[in-house]
């Protein structure tokens, strides 16, 4: 943690830069973040848009994933740094596995994903904040049960379950200093799609349950994801619009690492007690363009928060009555995204003659 002298800024400030400047990943890729300092939500905001319960035909997909976020730090107690900037570019390979096997009468698949980020924040010098950048690879996702019925009538549903494993690249003496983060999330998730027609009207709603940061002891509460589409395919073009809301549900659990990492960064008398960052909830709209290639399928997206906040932050001391997240701080901006699919096995044809679609 950064090392703050009373002289040289407010206690305000200080705050501030601790929390923003040596965690800055607190604002990496999310739009409110009321989220342990230095870490974030394991899945970015609106990683599902486009995607379907419609299965695909079986055979072994590599999916190529980009997101470029910008973002501007605003709000109430950013006094002499509301124009620190950031951007957060994001890039996963994921491997989805898809046998052929049916269990309970629905299709089964399993997925691999390896994201990789990389954060960027300018200089804040009017509070002592020398900006920052790190590249880092994020925790491993795992999901070994996806299983997805055909009701008939265009109707699919689909579910299952998913872990974040602790693989990533991890720094700092609480986990602060890069993309890795020192804890398990588990991530099931459900999904309700209309596809027929070149229709894709889907709901994908995926929740995420944090155990302990065995670095900082402190545990982040449940979020919940919920991402739209409703596209339309036209020959090989696909178009519409998209939207999500992601939102913290349940309150995080102080960690006494973490205090006491606030507490020798900001000296007040006592010390920090209970430091607890809030809860947070943001909602974004947008569009998507896709296309189909012979053997693969693309799809750009772009969407801009319109709505994001943090609330409910307690500092753990009495000598700071509310913190900057309890008072609205966020990052808003544009995320552009763009998704690859292409199936690189297939069990029983060859690729060019047997590709039926890949549209997700």
């Amino acid at each position: 943690m950064a090392r703050v002298s009373k002289g040289t800024v407010t206690i305000r400030k200080a705050l501030f830069l601790t929390l923003v400047g040596s965690c800055s990943a607190l604002l990496d890729l999310y739009s409110a973040s009321a989220f342990e300092p230095g870490q974030s939500p394991q899945t970015k905001a609106g990683t599902a848009l486009g995607l379907s319960a419609a299965p695909l035909p079986s055979g072994l997909y590599m999916i190529e994933s980009a997101f470029y976020y910008g973002f501007q730090v605003v709000g109430p107690g950013t006094a002499g740094a509301s124009g620190t900037r950031g951007f957060a570019p994001e890039g996963a390979i994921d491997f989805l596995w898809i046998p052929g096997w049916t269990f309970l009468g629905a299709k089964y698949s399993a997925l691999v994903a390896l994201p990789i980020d990389a954060v960027s924040i300018t200089k804040a010098p009017s509070v002592g904040f020398e900006g920052v950048s790190f590249v880092g690879a994020h925790n491993t996702f795992i999901q070994p049960v996806r299983l997805q019925w055909d009701l008939g009538n265009g109707l699919f549903v689909q579910a299952g379950s998913g872990i974040y494993v602790p693989t990533g690249t991890i720094k700092g003496p609480l986990g602060e200093n890069n993309s890795g983060a020192d804890y398990f999330t588990v991530q099931p998730h459900l999904v309700l799609s209309y596809v027929k027609d070149g229709w894709n009207l889907t709901s994908y709603l995926y929740y995420e349950h944090n155990t302990t940061n065995k670095r900082s002891g402190y545990t982040s509460g449940d979020i919940v994801h919920v991402d739209l589409t409703a596209t339309k395919r036209f020959d090989k073009w696909t178009v519409g619009p998209v939207a999500y809301y992601v939102g913290q549900v349940t309150s995080d659990r102080p960690g006494a690492r973490l205090d006491q990492a606030l507490t020798t960064a900001i000296p007040v008398p006592g010390g920090f007690q209970g430091f607890n960052a809030g809860k947070f909830e943001g909602l974004a709209v947008g569009g998507l363009v896709g296309y189909e290639f012979e053997t693969a399928a693309l799809s750009i997206i772009a969407t801009n928060e319109v709505f994001a906040r943090a609330s409910r932050g307690y500092s753990g001391t009495p000598f700071i009555e509310e913190i900057p997240f309890g008072n609205g701080v966020t990052s808003r901006g544009w995320t552009i995204s763009g998704r690859l699919t292409h199936r690189i096995w297939a069990p029983s044809a060859t690729l060019p003659q047997d590709t039926p679609s890949i549209r997700k």
